[in-house]
């Protein structure tokens, strides 16, 4: 059947960024015309039930009445019967509203577990490599302890802080240097915008906070929290020189990530690499620049054709 007005059908991947009515993309994903929505997650929507209406709404606008009758109807019933003092009658409301949702959606919200595609997909095999730190590297990590040991107590607070900073070490030393410049323009780019955009004298920049706390005041506090890990923040700096980052020996985990990427390039695999940190994606990117392709004297690998880069930010 010919839909006029657009698409005979929409197929959205990764539906669970469907999560907010009044969000942007679920507005200009509405105003597609067509009499068939597809929403596809492997997020499990349920576990937080206004997204998961937001998602059924997307699919059948309408089906289950408007938010406010959803939450009145199904999410206060079955959320009230989940807390450790929920009372037997609340536990009882609660798997009475649950039934009759899914009862509800039966019909077009279909769960699919792995069983599925199981005998579609190879045996997986997991392989965990213990990778020895490097003689810079343990240079680097002993140091970093000797010199913090003094702030234990003020550092008790901070471990997230310090376990990123170890981070870059054990991933490759050059990350403490290029962290540090990135910062550095950071800062540069703070103080152009600030001096282009100061409003400080105005009323209206002061956005409210719980319990009075200014916006202000919360970005010094965090501002006091970074600039006290970087009080030793030269502690590394006689240890390193502005070419550490380009040698790859200095990390033993790079030297076998590069290996077993040049050995998946020769059989034709393909691989995925994943790093929280943006900065050890841009070493890696550095190094993948500077390997040479096979059989071709002079080229290297090149963005876009022999490696991709893909960036994904949680909300």
């Amino acid at each position: 059947m010919h839909n006029q007005f657009g698409p005979d059908i929409l197929v959205c991947d990764e539906a669970h960024m469907i999560k907010n009515r009044r969000a942007d993309i679920t507005q200009a994903l509405k105003q597609v015309a067509t009499q068939r929505r597809i929403a596809l997650t492997g997020s499990p929507l349920q576990n937080n039930l206004m997204e998961y209406y937001c998602m059924v709404d997307f699919v059948r606008e309408g089906f289950l009445g408007s938010s406010h009758e959803f939450r009145n109807r199904f999410q206060n019933p079955i959320e009230n019967g989940q807390h450790t003092n929920s009372t037997s009658d609340d536990v009882k409301i609660m798997n009475q509203r649950s039934h009759i949702l899914f009862e509800q959606l039966k019909g077009f919200v279909q769960r699919m577990g792995m069983n599925v595609v199981k005998n579609d997909l190879p045996p997986k095999k997991v392989f965990v490599i213990t990778v020895k730190l490097s003689q810079l590297q343990r240079k680097l990590y002993k140091r970093f302890l000797d010199v913090h040991r003094d702030y234990s107590e003020k550092l008790h607070n901070s471990f997230f802080a310090k376990y990123q900073i170890l981070a870059q070490v054990w991933n490759h030393p050059g990350l403490l240097q290029m962290a540090k410049e990135q910062r550095g323009n950071l800062r540069k780019e703070d103080a152009v915008e600030n001096f282009l955009t100061d409003d400080s004298s105005s009323d209206d920049n002061a956005e409210n906070l719980p319990n009075g706390e200014k916006l202000k005041d919360r970005t010094d506090q965090q501002s006091k929290k970074s600039n006290f890990m970087n009080e030793e923040s030269n502690w590394w700096e006689d240890d390193l020189d502005e070419n550490t980052y380009r040698e790859a020996d200095h990390s033993g985990k790079l030297i076998l990530l590069l290996a077993i990427l040049l050995k998946c390039s020769e059989l034709g695999d393909k691989v995925l690499v994943f790093s929280q940190s943006l900065t050890t994606l841009d070493l890696v990117e550095f190094f993948l620049s500077k390997l040479q392709v096979k059989g071709k004297e002079g080229k290297f690998w090149k963005q876009g054709k022999d490696w991709y880069r893909y960036t994904y930010t949680l909300d």
